[in-house]
């Protein structure tokens, strides 16, 4: 048990509450652990946490910080009695703390995700999961990696780190493991399913395997969902694109020019498609495909499906490709699909030439000439006996943009390239390179996105009809 003592802001009078459960929730939010009515306190400000070695804060990504002994609290540290705790403007002090153990079975009711309705991320109240529980509060957590009881890493912001943190034992990660994925009625068992997916009800995924298939116990992957597409501005202060990226982007997308955003592991495809595919209009009948749902669009007219893997006993599978078929049958504007990984790639492209134009994909490649080869490649997957000029010529003639997205040493995901596809030349795909990044010498995260001058050939259309097209973008 510990005690914190603090003026009330509101009322002025001081008071003294006792910290009864773990985690402890501190913040301007009425339904906090410790509300504290003040313009300089966040809604999620920060949490106290019990561990095995004592209590410790985590400040929550708050706007004003949290401070002890006027000390900032960068991510989590160690409290003890007579710590001065400051949130903001409120200055909290710790008293009477004992073993921190008498808080480990006082957790709140287990839950994942409840939203107020405004962001999912920023309105976490999962409590139960052990050390996981501040990870999965933190907004600027956007993955939860656990390599057995005693290893937890976090990507925090684009930089993969280790938590100070860990799990008591095996027994403790397997049951919170099991409390996890128990929302989505999903069983994990060491002989019948070692392995398992699931998706929270906020959009976020968890895998889980353990014994056998892992030699070094539970493995558990949270990759949390960020409820809203990234804003333009957003983007560019990240240094994602420039602004005249993200206006070809919206021009490109209001006149359906078809895209393919191309990527590594972790490059950021999935974030952009979603940024991409704001542009689209708002009476436009939209159907999205996915392994699992991750695309959240705020167009009225949009139908989310999501592939299914098998049952137990290896059957009820429904594929990207089945529903991409089926999809066909449903009078979309356009089709989104989250990503080709094989044969699905022959449908996608179908679609895209007849009649669906402004359509989008995402696949893994290093290069936007790679990821058209790759391209070329599913589709011989779908079984297709067509010659290669063939496929090539029915690439070209589908995909008008290629996007190439890059994760760099630094943790910053940038887009490196946009291409537009003009034809076949022999064997080899013609390409014009329209904007790319020049990195700056010495710096891996440092450099601006240029154009090239050159201007897309639907530009070019829309100035030769009279429209009124602003080309600076295209110049230096």
């Amino acid at each position: 048990m510990a005690n914190i003592v603090f003026k009330d802001p509101q009322t002025g009078a001081q008071r003294t509450i006792q910290i009864r459960q773990s985690p402890f929730l501190i913040g301007r939010d009425p339904e906090s652990d410790l509300a504290l009515n003040d313009n300089s306190v966040s809604k999620l400000h920060c949490k106290i946490v019990a561990e095995m070695n004592g209590l410790h804060i985590y400040d929550l990504n708050s706007k004003r910080g949290t401070t002890i002994n006027g000390t900032p609290v960068e991510d989590f540290e160690k409290i003890a009695s007579g710590d001065q705790i400051g949130v903001g403007r409120v200055q909290l002090h710790l008293t009477n703390i004992k073993d921190s153990s008498s808080y480990l079975n006082q957790s709140k009711p287990a839950g994942v995700a409840i939203s107020d309705g405004k962001s999912s991320t920023e309105r976490v109240h999962s409590a139960g999961f052990g050390p996981l529980d501040v990870f999965l509060a933190d907004p600027t957590i956007s993955e939860i990696m656990v390599n057995g009881f005693d290893s937890v890493y976090v990507e925090k912001e684009g930089h993969i780190l280790r938590a100070k943190t860990s799990f008591r034992d095996e027994a403790e990660l397997l049951e919170v493991a099991h409390r996890l994925l128990e929302p989505s009625g999903r069983k994990l068992d060491s002989q019948v399913s070692p392995m398992v997916d699931a998706r929270f009800s906020d959009g976020s995924r968890i895998n889980v395997i353990v014994p056998p298939l892992s030699g070094i116990g539970t493995l558990l992957t949270i990759r949390k969902f960020r409820p809203k597409a990234f804003t333009a501005q957003e983007l560019v202060d990240y240094g994602t694109m420039s602004k005249n990226i993200a206006r070809f982007l919206k021009m490109a997308v209001e006149n359906k020019q078809s895209i393919l955003v191309s990527g590594g592991t972790g490059s950021g495809k999935t974030t952009l498609l979603n940024f991409i595919s704001s542009f689209i209009g708002q009476n436009e009948r939209i159907i999205t495909i996915e392994e699992s749902l991750e695309l959240r669009l705020n167009q009225p007219h949009v139908l989310p499906l999501e592939a299914r893997p098998p049952d137990l006993d290896g059957e009820g599978t429904v594929s990207i490709r089945q529903l991409l078929a089926n999809s066909l049958r449903m009078r979309p504007d356009r089709i989104i699909v989250g990503e080709c990984r094989g044969g699905e790639a022959l449908d996608m492209l179908q679609a895209m030439n007849t009649g669906h134009d402004g359509s989008m994909t995402t696949l893994h490649a290093n290069t936007a000439r790679d990821a058209l080869n790759r391209l070329e490649t599913l589709v011989l997957l779908a079984g297709t006996d067509l010659p290669s000029t063939a496929i090539k010529r029915q690439i070209s003639s589908a995909i008008d943009l290629v996007v190439q997205q890059s994760r760099f040493p630094d943790g910053s995901r940038r887009i490196t390239e946009i291409v537009e596809i003009t034809g076949i030349e022999g064997e080899a795909f013609s390409l014009n390179e329209l904007f790319y990044f020049e990195g700056r010498a010495g710096s891996s995260r440092a450099g601006d996105h240029r154009p090239t001058g050159s201007v897309p050939k639907f530009i070019l259309d829309l100035k030769d009809r009279g429209e009124t097209v602003n080309l600076t973008m295209f110049q230096e």
